[in-house]
């Protein structure tokens, strides 16, 4: 039961956070903050989200579901880092594209869905 409570308030935490990301530091329509100043919120979002998933999934978790986190967190920082590296260097010819690349994996980082899913496959290899 203790677990299970964990787990809801570990996905509420994850859901306020990627609303707040989506909705205060959003991609670029909004004028709230700076452009420097939001992408270090949205790191800062990106980070607290990895940090939620691995408290829980340090405490509740299989041998193999804890480095599976830590690994697709680490995947998308890294993506996150080349795609801009490739924005700011100008190799790309479309701008928007690398924008567009670096929206979707950040927006899937700060989302529920890979905490879910992960959770859910944890749960399929215990039976």
């Amino acid at each position: 039961m203790k677990q299970r409570i964990i787990f809801f308030a570990s996905l509420i935490i994850i859901i306020l956070i990627g609303w707040a990301d989506v909705l205060f530091f959003g991609n670029g329509e909004q004028v709230y903050f700076s452009d420097l100043v939001r992408q270090i919120l949205h790191v800062l979002s990106l980070s607290f989200t990895c940090a939620t998933g691995f408290l829980y999934f340090k405490k509740y978790s299989e041998s193999w579901t804890l480095p599976v986190w830590i690994s697709f967190y680490s995947l998308i920082a890294v993506l996150i880092i080349f795609a801009g590296i490739l924005e700011k260097s100008g190799l790309i010819g479309s701008k928007n594209a690398m924008i567009s690349i670096t929206i979707f994996f950040r927006n899937l980082g700060v989302g529920p869905l890979p905490f879910l899913a992960l959770s859910i496959l944890q749960s399929i290899a215990k039976r």
